[in-house]
């Protein structure tokens, strides 16, 4: 490996000579078990997104809604834990649901310092046919799984999420 520059001044590697040639069959890298729900996640999505264009919104706005509907009158910091998204992401996104006429956000009476979100109307429905959907590709994605696998792959999920989130806050 020489000491060559290009003309801007950057050293120039010998190819070659650093990087070993690849060889035939390792282009993909083995499928590990977090691999795997990566790749069923976004297989169930584009489901979803194929089987009800219409009604599947970006991620953001579903946690929210599902949220909401779960316990309505959350604070905006208690939504942010709630779907594990940064306080930024909640306000903007706030601000678009409100716009889009999915919720409505009131000050506490008792902390001002406090805003409250609700669903309205519109926003219930919508998460209603959301969570119908949902379960539909749910039913799709689960398909032949007797209740023992189900409850074991929801143990072992919930065994992953949890190192996940605690690895999280550390």
């Amino acid at each position: 490996m020489g000491n060559r520059k290009n003309k801007y001044g950057t050293k120039v590697l010998d190819r070659d000579k650093l990087i070993p040639p690849r060889k035939e069959g390792n282009a993909e890298p083995k499928m590990t078990p977090i691999r795997m729900i990566n790749e069923v996640s976004r297989l169930f999505w584009e489901v979803a997104h194929e089987h009800y264009p219409n009604d599947m919104m970006q991620n953001s706005y579903r946690l929210i809604l599902i949220q909401l509907a779960i316990r309505e009158g959350r604070s905006q910091l208690e939504i942010a834990h709630a779907t594990h998204l940064k306080p930024p992401t909640i306000s903007v996104t706030l601000q678009k649901m409100e716009a889009d006429g999915l919720v409505v956000r009131y000050v506490d009476r008792n902390d001002m310092r406090t805003t409250r979100v609700y669903l309205t109307e519109k926003g219930r429905d919508i998460n209603r046919r959301v969570q119908s959907h949902i379960r539909a590709v749910d039913e799709i994605a689960t398909s032949g799984l007797t209740e023992e696998e189900m409850e074991s792959l929801y143990k072992i999920l919930s065994k992953i999420r949890r190192n996940l989130i605690e690895a999280k806050s550390l």
